[in-house]
This record gives C-alpha cells, sequence and structure tokens, in this order.
C-alpha cells in the first residue's frame, strides 16, 4: 500500500508518479491511496492521473470525503477543512 497526499501539482508529473506507484505495487497487487482537494489543487492534475494509472492497469474510483467539521465549543482544533477526494487505485 503507498499512502499520498500533497503530491498532484503538475499534470505533467501525473505520469511519472503513476509509473512509480505501478513499480511498487502490480507484483503484490496492491493498493495506492491519494488524497487530493474535491475542488483539485490544479486543474487537470486528478484526470492526468487517473488516466496515467489506467492506463498501466488500474482499476481506479474516486471516494469524495466530507470536510472536517470544528465543533464550536472546541478551540484546539483548526477551522472547517476543504472536502477531499480520495482516489484507489488497485493494481
Amino acid at each position: 500500500m503507498v499512502l499520498a497526499a500533497e503530491v498532484l501539482y503538475d499534470p505533467q508529473e501525473a505520469v511519472p508518479l503513476a509509473r512509480c506507484a505501478a513499480k511498487l505495487l502490480k507484483r503484490k497487487h496492491g493498493v495506492l491511496l491519494l488524497a487530493d482537494p474535491a475542488g483539485g489543487r490544479a486543474a487537470g492534475c486528478r484526470t492526468a492521473a487517473t488516466e496515467a494509472l489506467r492506463e498501466l492497469g488500474a482499476r481506479v474510483s474516486e471516494v469524495p470525503l466530507d470536510g472536517f467539521q470544528r465543533d464550536r465549543g472546541d478551540k484546539k482544533r483548526p477551522p472547517a477543512m476543504e472536502g477531499l477526494v480520495l482516489l484507489r487505485a488497485e493494481f
């Protein structure tokens, strides 16, 4: 299993990222879990990563995750965060 977050900033880097994940995960039928802001960090990055992973034989799905909410009485938690999408690629 490979966990990743904050890695999709440039659509041109999607193919190298996908190749690296495939190299690490294909032999053992591994899984890539990649968290990305729901709105996307940069235009086209998640789509480029999804296409590159599929071309390398991965089954790819996206799971929307709700943003974290701060309890009104809890001042230690950060303010509400943007929702995330979990990109899951199974090799």
